[in-house]
């Protein structure tokens, strides 16, 4: 029986959700099953393959099985895919697992990043949500996908980015009750200290994870550089998830005793551990 009418993006989500369970499916089918045509079909797969969730083929829509991939891929793994291809599907699932974090009636804060903007999708199902961000880049990218109540920090825009920083944002942040907040970490210094590029980022990432409930690290490399402002120790984060294979990299987190392994499904969750 086909589905009822639903909206562009909900439709979308619905063929990226069919294709992932089914594995692949016609252009046909999918036309019968939600009652378009095939031209809108087509527009819905070409921007389901853009945004990588999965591939094209004679007539097909295929599931993008590289999400499945784990994130480590050495020489034994024998596995050809290009860096720019994976590191699109390795941020997909990181913003797919983190998404899952969220539940209905929170109020997060979403910092900047590319990680965070692809979270987005993943949040149509829940209900109540209150997002503040500080990246102007995302706030379209929010109306379009989601009927949200979205508040915009203040503060002065950075130079060469489309974040928001400085002591107003800073003041946004401590006024609210945030339940959540997701930081995107790329940067790694010495003693487990996350790194920006920018000392008022340094201070923004500090602020957010002193005043939200929970916070969130997402990493999507375990990269150590001494080059960038030091902003906040791993330690402080409530949880950190990794698109790793934890036997690779463990050493890296496990001096971290503050922490343990909650789930290792492709992501793996730190969370840290109650003293009490």
């Amino acid at each position: 029986m086909p589905f009822q009418q639903p909206n562009s993006l909900k439709r979308r989500l619905q063929i990226a959700d069919l294709v992932r369970r089914l594995g692949e499916i016609k252009v046909e089918t999918l036309s019968k099953e939600f009652g378009v045509s095939t031209v809108t079909i087509r527009n819905d797969l070409s921007y389901l393959e853009k945004q990588g969730f999965l591939t094209r083929s004679f007539g097909k829509a295929r599931h993008n099985f590289a999400l499945s991939v784990p994130a480590i891929i050495t020489e034994q793994n024998n596995i050809e895919l290009s860096a720019k291809k994976f590191k699109i599907t390795d941020e997909i699932s990181l913003a797919s697992t983190a998404a899952g974090m969220v539940r209905d009636g929170d109020t997060i804060f979403l910092g900047a990043g590319s990680i965070i903007q692809k979270m987005i999708p993943f949040l149509t199902e829940k209900d109540n949500i209150s997002i503040l961000i500080n990246d102007v880049s995302v706030l379209s990218f929010i109306q379009v996908y989601l009927d949200c109540a979205v508040h915009l920090t203040g503060g002065t825009l950075a130079k060469g980015c489309h974040a928001l920083l400085g002591p107003l944002a800073e003041a946004s942040i401590q006024m609210q009750t945030i339940n959540k907040c997701f930081l995107e970490i790329d940067s790694i210094q010495d003693n487990d200290i996350v790194a920006c590029n920018h000392p008022a980022m340094a201070r923004l990432y500090s602020t957010a994870v002193s005043f939200s409930q929970n916070s969130i690290g997402i990493i999507s490399t375990l990269q150590s550089s001494p080059e960038g402002f030091p902003a906040i120790s791993l330690e402080n984060f409530d949880q950190l998830i990794i698109q790793q294979d934890v036997s690779k990299k463990e050493e890296n987190i496990s001096k971290l005793s503050g922490f343990a392994i909650n789930s290792n499904t492709g992501n793996t969750i730190f969370n840290k551990i109650s003293l009490t």
